[in-house]
């Protein structure tokens, strides 16, 4: 999920460096690829070209995206479903992302931001980065860890057989415990 919103993001600063709005942006509006690989922004019927005169066009983009990222949380977070069925709204969602995206992944944010016009999608992209990279970083230990016990057990299983066998066994699981 976090490779889609990476992508979410990425498509939507290349959209506003060109100066376009989408406008519609929510779930039923991206699509994701067969293999699930490579997500695309469709549907442009109601998008259109940024003003000229200063006045922040994104805004209306980055809510609809902190209102994808609500409903996203909310399918993983039973306490953020309720808060989301109680209160769909843009409001309700800002809220879900103060009170549930705040540690998204366990990256402090300021998700809630979308909301107010204080996130633009380049930095929406940095913070998925940065909850990518915390996941990965997350299942490096994990994977070593797991590498780790399981070099242990073995140890532990050669040292209990060599104290418990034959002596020729002994020889051979002596070897082996040394690794």
């Amino acid at each position: 999920m976090i490779r889609w919103l990476i992508q979410l993001g990425k498509g939507l600063a290349h959209l506003h460096e060109n100066k376009i709005v989408h406008n519609d942006l929510k779930l039923h509006n991206v699509m994701v690829s067969k293999v699930g690989q490579k997500i695309k922004i469709i549907d442009f019927g109601m998008s259109r070209v940024a003003p000229m005169d200063g006045e922040c066009a994104w805004e209306t983009d980055m809510a609809q995206l902190g209102r994808m990222v609500a409903q996203l949380i909310a399918q993983r977070s039973p306490a953020a479903l309720v808060d989301y069925e109680n209160d769909p709204s843009m409001d309700g969602c800002a809220n879900i992302l103060r009170k549930h995206g705040s540690r998204f992944w366990g990256v402090k944010t300021d998700l809630h931001k979308l909301f107010d016009g204080g996130m633009t999608a380049n930095d929406f992209v940095e913070v998925m980065e940065k909850c990518r990279e915390t996941v990965l970083h997350r299942q490096r230990v994990a994977k070593k860890k797991m590498k780790l016990d399981g070099v242990d057990y073995v140890h532990e299983l050669a040292m209990y057989l060599k104290s418990t066998s034959s002596p020729q066994l002994r020889s051979q699981v002596g070897g082996f415990a040394k690794l």
